[in-house]
């Protein structure tokens, strides 16, 4: 086997146990020592199937950017209304997508699409069993991955993949993921493959044709699972060490066979690492905790802390997951961060910005403010365009605009509807938690759930899959 050949390394139940308490996110190892299970060749085709995408939070669709993004008319309206099914206890749903005519969204045994002309249901692809884990990108011809139970009960393993055409609804292959009980939450699309990895183990398919093209096992060397990072390229992060001690280490991949081709050492302390982007490359870092403390970037082959996240300035931008920074995003030599909520012009009122930092220097280049008594939140890019959240109030809905990469300056992209405000607020992002993507694609707004419960909104008595927003 070559050295650095993709693979899987796992954890042993008291250090999983340790990890979870410090709600430290499950990371996928790549590296020598690890034993590989299979390897396949190349695919010829792998246009068909390439999955791109520059940023973080942007699902990664290939050519989405620019008049994929912004719609016609900015007078929005909220067009469809995904309910939920009737479950005992909280269930989670990650995965939620748009394409040119539908809003698609994960349930808890299913996934579904309503059409975005009509808001009406346009097709459902059920699953063998309960949703695992879902893919935040997809390919330019709009098709994604998830995994989920290999039947109805909850005790049967989380063994199985779906490749889903998300334009028809169909299911373009399903394959069983090799291993003894995998748990693939973790999943990506990088370059024509898809890449999942869990505790024990990892794998990945091409997207053309469904080929394994490496699957991997637990490691016998002091290296750990890791987590996978997609998009452009395909990252691993690797830990190594024991539970309090870990050195971490990113490792670019080839999706085609999983091998490590490139190798960069991250600073020591770092306890948690967040993919926020993989081109151009960006961590979020907890340096002596499991919280985010800093944004690294490349400095001669060595991730190094370049923007502090301590202190009072900026919100917390990234979950426990790998990919889960949506509260920043990147540009090509900028990341955009949202300042923590101040004071604003009438007591009792609360305001905030978007700061744009450059990458190399640290420094602030701009300021964009969310307006009076506002609140905004950098979502995705469109190009070098930031795509950002000015959330809804308690008197005036929210609005998508787009902010001038080299001085902040607001242009609306889409305003939505008074009558939406209770919705929005319901399943709308805020500037203080971290608890799911806001998909903004095609030049339509889709307000996802992360989670399915038997109880009523707070804002809404429905309880939904989600809500969806287009032009009128």
């Amino acid at each position: 086997m070559p050295p650095g050949a993709g693979g899987g390394g796992g954890r042993n139940n008291s250090k999983l146990i340790a990890i979870i308490s410090a709600v430290v996110a499950v990371v996928l190892v790549v590296g020598a020592g690890v034993f590989l299970v299979s390897q396949g060749g190349d695919d010829e085709n792998d246009e068909a199937g390439k999955g791109g995408g520059s940023d973080s939070n942007s699902q990664g669709t290939e050519g989405a950017g620019g008049s994929k993004k912004k719609p016609q008319s900015t007078d929005g309206k909220m067009i469809a209304k995904m309910p939920a099914p009737e479950v005992e206890e909280q269930v989670a749903v990650p995965g939620a997508w748009a394409t040119e005519k539908s809003f698609v969204k994960t349930s808890t045994e299913s996934v579904v699409a309503f059409d975005a002309a009509s808001g009406e249901q346009a097709w459902e692809l059920p699953l063998d069993g309960e949703l695992c884990g879902a893919s935040q990108h997809q390919t330019k011809d709009n098709k994604t991955a998830v995994t989920f139970r290999e039947t109805k009960s909850s005790a049967a393993d989380c063994n199985q993949m779906m490749l889903i055409d998300l334009k028809t609804g169909k299911k373009v292959w399903q394959k069983e993921i090799p291993g003894d009980s995998p748990d693939p939450e973790n999943i990506t699309i990088s370059q024509g493959t898809v890449a999942s990895a869990w505790i024990g183990g990892s794998v990945g398919f091409r997207i053309d044709g469904g080929k394994q093209v490496w699957s991997a096992k637990e490691s016998s060397n002091d290296c750990n699972d890791a987590g996978y990072a997609g998009g452009e390229k395909l990252l691993a992060v690797v830990e190594c060490g024991d539970f309090g001690e870990e050195e971490f280490k990113i490792q670019e991949l080839d999706p085609k066979t999983g091998e490590s081709t490139k190798t960069y050492e991250v600073s020591s302390g770092v306890e948690t690492i967040r993919v926020a982007s993989t081109s151009p490359m960006v961590l979020v870092a907890g340096a002596g905790t499991s919280t985010p403390t800093d944004i690294m970037t490349l400095s001669g082959g060595k991730f190094t802390p370049k923007i502090s996240l301590d202190g009072d300035r900026y919100n917390t931008p990234c979950g426990t997951e790998v990919e889960s920074c949506h509260g920043m995003t990147v540009g090509k030599d900028k990341v955009y961060l949202s300042t923590k909520e101040h004071a604003g012009s009438r007591e009792g009122e609360r305001t905030n910005e978007i700061m744009a930092i450059d990458l190399k220097s640290g420094d602030t280049s701009w300021k964009s403010d969310a307006g009076k008594d506002r609140t905004i939140v950098p979502i995705q890019m469109d190009g070098e365009t930031v795509v950002a959240y000015r959330l809804a109030d308690y008197m005036d809905p929210g609005q998508i605009v787009g902010l001038d990469p080299a001085s902040g300056k607001q242009t609306p992209y889409l305003n939505l509807p008074k009558s939406s405000l209770d919705y929005e607020k319901e399943y709308g992002p805020s500037t203080i938690s971290s608890r799911g993507e806001v998909v903004f694609e095609y030049g339509k707004l889709l307000l996802p759930d992360p989670y399915v419960t038997k109880d009523k909104g707070t804002f809404v008595d429905e309880r939904l899959l989600g809500v969806g927003f287009g032009a009128r």
